[in-house]
């Protein structure tokens, strides 16, 4: 039994990267944005359902955090191609380890109603984005790159991720940990828009005028905790810890440079061939 991916929703520069699940965390049980190695295991039809509680700050660069539900639901067919929180993408296998796919996803935006520092330097409009991922996995390492522009309201830019995890089974088949660091980075557009204040914003919240560079925005660490309580049915605790660098961190919008999200959730995994009736499960495609 595989799992599909899931992702928190995340503020700002993390609602367009946040991958707390991009990788798997063993052979066959994972959250994954990216997808899993096609073998003879792999469902034909996979669905993930189940929910959970994520903290994170109000808005990027807040001091104040708040605490929100998480919904965790996705659909795979064959481990090649996925649609649910992490997007929508599909994942080609150019060799052993290596993975490389095209990905959408809807990005979150920022209210200025939201925190009272934020009054003055109005609305960030949701977005859709569209980019690549690519993977390569070589004994319990990973290295991840992902890239997404915005394809409508294009004020969020273009922004990326660079990531290596080290995965250590602490209980072989039941608890298993993924940690390692990670930099998020994004062109001049992205960081005007979200850590730039223009003369007219300057003039509307009493923050000075600020026009930031692109760059590296924030790096970090990265952690996860899996439970295994069963074939079907995945625990997972969850965590990214970061510190805005440059130009992020020298914005008049930044309250802290230091930046976290942290939550646990649970899911149930169940291939759509075990519950479909038989004569149904004959006409999907295969």
């Amino acid at each position: 039994m595989r799992w599909a991916g899931w992702r928190t929703g995340c503020p700002g520069f993390a609602a367009t990267l946040c991958i707390i699940a991009i990788t798997s965390t063993c052979p066959n049980s994972a959250w994954a944005q990216s997808s899993p190695q096609q073998t003879e295991a792999t469902p034909t039809w996979e669905v993930n359902i189940g929910g959970g509680a994520a903290g994170q700050p109000v808005f990027p660069g807040a001091a104040r955090y708040r605490t929100e539900p998480i919904f965790l639901g996705s659909l795979a067919y064959r481990g090649l191609a996925y649609l649910g929180p992490a997007g929508l993408g599909s994942s080609e296998i150019f060799s052993p380890g290596f993975h490389f796919g095209p990905v959408v996803d809807f990005s979150g935006g920022r209210n200025e109603t939201s925190d009272k520092h934020l009054q003055g330097l109005g609305n960030i409009t949701p977005t859709i984005a569209a980019g690549a991922i690519g993977l390569w996995r070589f004994e319990g390492f990973e290295l991840i790159g992902i890239v997404r522009q915005a394809v409508i309201h294009t004020n969020y830019g273009l922004v990326g991720r660079v990531q290596a995890d080290r995965r250590i089974n602490l209980i072989p088949g039941k608890l298993i940990l993924l940690a390692g660091p990670l930099a998020d980075f994004g062109n001049g557009r992205y960081e005007r828009t979200w850590f730039g204040v223009t003369q007219d914003q300057a003039t509307d919240s009493g923050l000075p005028a600020y026009t930031p560079v692109g760059g590296v925005a924030d790096a970090g660490l990265l952690l996860n905790l899996d439970y295994r309580y069963s074939d079907r049915v995945l625990v997972r605790t969850f965590g990214e810890f970061r510190w805005l660098y440059g130009a992020a961190a020298k914005s008049p919008i930044v309250q802290n440079n230091f930046q976290a999200i942290f939550g646990v959730g649970i899911a149930y995994s169940f291939d759509l061939d075990d519950i479909l009736p038989a004569w149904l499960s004959a006409r999907i495609p295969d």
